[in-house]
């Protein structure tokens, strides 16, 4: 039998409060699901979404680096200083 896969790609959108907002709602989410839930954040909010989602069934995975996505994980990371 196949097992149903839920996955969301932020592809840059969210900051840290809507991540973790969204995070939130996800682990309120999950815990009557049978689905596999796995996200990919930006990349300067990995670290902060693994935390958030360490005792859950949530995986969190990683984007593709390319030049373009780290010129504007810089920008995002300037901002949030």
């Amino acid at each position: 039998m196949r097992k149903n896969i839920v996955a969301g790609n932020w592809k840059m959108n969210n900051d840290l409060p809507q991540t973790e907002a969204l995070i939130t709602d996800l682990l309120k989410q999950t815990k009557t699901s049978n689905a596999e839930v796995m996200i990919a954040p930006t990349a300067v909010n990995l670290y902060q979404a693994f935390n958030a989602t360490r005792a859950s069934n949530i995986e969190v995975i990683a984007k593709t680096c390319t030049l373009q996505t780290m010129e504007h994980t810089q920008a995002k990371l300037v901002q949030q200083c």
